[in-house]
Parts: structure tokens; C-alpha cells; sequence
């Protein structure tokens, strides 16, 4: 039985945050069908409050009135931004496209939500990547050329704090990285005056695992592994008449294991208990993967 009464008209303390954020684009028409576009986006949000899981709190009605216990309140600070600069156009037949961008993030978890607390935990994300493809038109039809690479490092800090001084500690997960270097290409057919058409597409991408040397762990050995992954799809939509539509499609995906599953090697030993845990990356661990089918009819009435 969930009590989903749980807190009904009570003020939930530390549930209050503020955030800042702002995008800008600044674009020119080069001639010739080519434009340039300069894209940046910043989010901020400084000592974010955060009340936990609402079942992890109680109202206890008291001589005192309400009193709010076994709270999870946490406090952080998150800033990201992201960058892009993008150069398209059109030429004869071709939809050329030229992209690349980055992105940061970065998050700092505090102690405790009240202002004696200090950073705790930090984590940072950086994401760089860039673009290159062509639309051609062939008739009624295109055919999508293009490749990308992607590379995203993970990396977190944790800290303590002993006499009034906050030290370095090492920290939860060990850094690591996941790059990309992928080719696709897919074709859309239209027949029968625009009533009918089917795409059929792939991708294959060459993806790179890399377990990072993380400071104050000596027990992580960096590595990598690096392995292949082929995701082919295929749709189909037609117009029966009568304002009836239907649609069938289907697409593999697949979804990497971290830079742990895969390379280097950690090794910890608890002192307390004497016990010691070994995490091996598993060169041979295959990503998960699923085949998604999609099929139906749609139907529009005036």
C-alpha cells in the first residue's frame, strides 16, 4: 500500500532552485546557397536544492506542530554549455553539410544542503564531435551520405574534510572515454505520385572503450578495447485511400557497455574485512542489442 497521501499540504523545505540560462546564433549567407551558422547555449543553476525521494520522508505531527524527518536534502551546482558552428548549403543535386560542436558539464554535489557544507563529490563531462554529409537528390528520390566522430570523457572527483581542510580523496568510478567513428548512408524512394514511400538505411560504427589512469587510484590499469557495430533499417508508409495510412518499420540499436566492461583492470582491497575486489574488463563482452518492428494503420477523418 503506498501512502500517496504522504505530505499533502505541508511546504517541502529544500525544494527551491534558481537557473540561468541563455542561447545565441549568429548566422551569414555565404552566396553560391551556402550559410554559415554559430550556435552557443549556457545553463547554470547554483545551490540547487533537492528534498530526496518523497517516500524517504515523514511527517510526524508533534507537541511542536509538523516536523519533517529521515530527509535525503542535498544541495549542488550544475553549469553546462555546448558550442556548434555548422556550414550547409546547396549545390546542383547535393545538400552538403559540415558540423562540429562541444560540450561541457560539470556538477558539484555538496555535503550537506546547509552553508557549513563543502563539495563532496564532482563530476565532469566533456563531449567534442563533428560531421560530414551529403543529401543527394536524384529525381524524386535521395540518397544520405555521411560520417561522424564523437568522444566523450567522463570524470568525477571525491573529497573530505578533516579539521576544517578538504583533501582530494580519489573517487567512485574511474575515468574513462568512448569515442566513435561511424559511416551511414540511407535512400528514400517515392512511387506511385508520392503515395508510397520506403527508406532503407545503415550505420556502422567503430567504437573505442578507454579506461583512463584516475588520480589517488593505483589500483586502476588503464586500457582500451575497441569493436564494431552494424545497425541497418528499413520503413515503408503508404497511402491506401479514404484518408487510411499505413506505416511498417523496422531498425536494430545497440547499446555500449562502459569503459570498465570492456578494458583495463581495477583492483581494490578492503582492510576492514580483508576482502579483495577485482573488476576485469571482458575484451569479448558484446553491447546489448534489440530489433525494433513498427507497424500500423492510420486513419483521418474531415
Amino acid at each position: 500500500t503506498i501512502a500517496d497521501t504522504l505530505g499533502d499540504g505541508q511546504v517541502r523545505p529544500s525544494s527551491t532552485f534558481s537557473t540561468l540560462g541563455g542561447s545565441a546564433r549568429l548566422g551569414a549567407a555565404l552566396g553560391d546557397g551556402f550559410r554559415l551558422d554559430v550556435r552557443g547555449e549556457g545553463f547554470r543553476s547554483d545551490d540547487a536544492l533537492s528534498p530526496g525521494d518523497v517516500y524517504a520522508t515523514r511527517f510526524v505531527t508533534g507537541p511542536n506542530g509538523v516536523t519533517r524527518v529521515n530527509t535525503q536534502d542535498a544541495r549542488k551546482d550544475t553549469e553546462r554549455g555546448s558550442a556548434e558552428v555548422a556550414l550547409r548549403g546547396t549545390r546542383g543535386r547535393h545538400a552538403p553539410l559540415v558540423r562540429v560542436f562541444a560540450a561541457r558539464e560539470r556538477e558539484d554535489n555538496y555535503s550537506t544542503p546547509a552553508d557549513t557544507g563543502f563539495v563532496n563529490f564532482a563530476g565532469r563531462t566533456t563531449t567534442t564531435g563533428a560531421q560530414l554529409q551529403d543529401v543527394v537528390q536524384l529525381g524524386a528520390h535521395t540518397l544520405t551520405l555521411g560520417a561522424d566522430w564523437n568522444r566523450a570523457r567522463s570524470a568525477s572527483q571525491r573529497f573530505s574534510r578533516a579539521a576544517g581542510r578538504v583533501t582530494e580523496i580519489g573517487t567512485f568510478s574511474p575515468n574513462g572515454a568512448i569515442e566513435s567513428l561511424a559511416g551511414f548512408a540511407e535512400a528514400r524512394a517515392v512511387a506511385l505520385d508520392g503515395r508510397v514511400v520506403a527508406t532503407a538505411g545503415a550505420r556502422v560504427d567503430r567504437i573505442t572503450l578507454a579506461l583512463e589512469e584516475t588520480p589517488l587510484r593505483p589500483d586502476v590499469r588503464a586500457g582500451s578495447e575497441t569493436f564494431a557495430a552494424f545497425t541497418p533499417n528499413a520503413g515503408v508508409q503508404g497511402t491506401l485511400g479514404g484518408g487510411v495510412r499505413a506505416h511498417a518499420s523496422v531498425g536494430r540499436a545497440f547499446l555500449a557497455p562502459p569503459p570498465s566492461g570492456r578494458a583495463g583492470l581495477v583492483t581494490s582491497i578492503n582492510t576492514t574485512t580483508n576482502v579483495a575486489n577485482v573488476t576485469a574488463g571482458n575484451a569479448t563482452l558484446r553491447p546489448e542489442a534489440s530489433v525494433t518492428v513498427d507497424a500500423g494503420l492510420a486513419v483521418e477523418r474531415p
